[in-house]
Parts: C-alpha cells; structure tokens; sequence
C-alpha cells in the first residue's frame, strides 16, 4: 500500500478498527454506533458487516432475490452464515483493513473481502442496519456484474484466484 494512502486512511495509527462506508447514501453513518457496540463483544478476529435483510420494506423487490441468492452462495463459500454480503457498511481489523483496501474491482470486491476474510480465520457477523434505499438510477449492470460474480465464485471454488494474501 502506498505510504500517503496508509496516513490518509489512518492505518499508521493505533486506531483497532477502520469503517468502511459505501458513499452511495445507502447507509447511514450515525448507526456506526451500532458497530462499536458489536466490537466490545467481539471475542475472535472479528469482520463486521451491516444486515439490511431484516427490514425489506425500502428494497426493491429484485435487489432482495438477487442480495438473498448472492449471500446463499457466498456464505457457503466462507463457510458462515452471512444475510447480506452485499452491505457496504463494515468494520474490519486493522490488520485486515490494507490487505482489503487492495481487493476487486466494481461490485465483485464486496464478495472478495468477505472470501479473503474468511479464509484468513475472521469470523464474519452481522450487525442490523436501517434500509435505506432512494430513487436514484442503480449502477448495478446486471448481466456483467452477474457474469463477474460468477467468475470470481468459480475462481475461488476451484482455488485459482488471483488475490495475493498478504502476511499479518
């Protein structure tokens, strides 16, 4: 990671715990409380991740099929039971946080994080989060990015990603 990066995100920092937070104004950043009150609890290495799917209400009716279909298959993947692995509201290690800042591109890195995590012995938990969704236009392509999910899980089920581990 570039050493500019590292200052700007506070990774050279004894900071414990970075948020990551989607800008796309699906999340809202006062519930960030709710995840501090996860950390305290946290007894292993710990990967949170908001859950939106226990309030549907605001999400589309294709965005739950799809969010409910994607998270069946990437849990089985990780091994856990993860609700809503498309969230993009989580708190990470810091340790974690570098190796994570380097991952995918485009909707696939919201998978890849949570394989990466999983296979380096983090236990992924939900952490109940407001749905908020608005009437702007999705940047979701969902033929591609359906076709990119799908190679990334292929990748990994047959164990030929190309993500480099880097060694805590």
């Amino acid at each position: 990671m570039n050493p500019s990066h590292r200052t700007a995100t506070g990774l050279d920092r004894e900071v414990m715990w970075v948020s990551l937070l989607d800008s796309d104004g699906q999340h809202l950043p006062e519930e960030i409380d709710r995840f501090l009150a996860a950390v305290t609890c946290a007894t292993h290495q710990t990967f949170l991740i908001g859950n939106r799917m226990n309030n549907l209400a605001g999400m589309p009716f294709i965005r739950r099929v799809v969010n409910r279909y994607m998270s069946s298959q990437i849990s089985r993947l990780c091994g856990q039971d993860i609700p809503d692995t498309q969230c993009g509201f989580r708190m990470v290690d810091r340790h974690l946080a570098p190796e994570l800042l380097s991952g995918g591109n485009r909707f696939e890195y919201e998978t890849e994080v949570l394989i990466i995590a999983s296979r380096k012995g983090y236990r992924i938990e939900s952490v109940p989060i407001t749905t908020v969704y608005s009437d702007q236009v999705s940047k979701i392509h969902p033929m591609r990015d359906a076709l990119r999910f799908l190679k990334l899980m292929w990748r990994y089920r047959k164990g030929q990603h190309s993500h480099v581990v880097a060694e805590n």
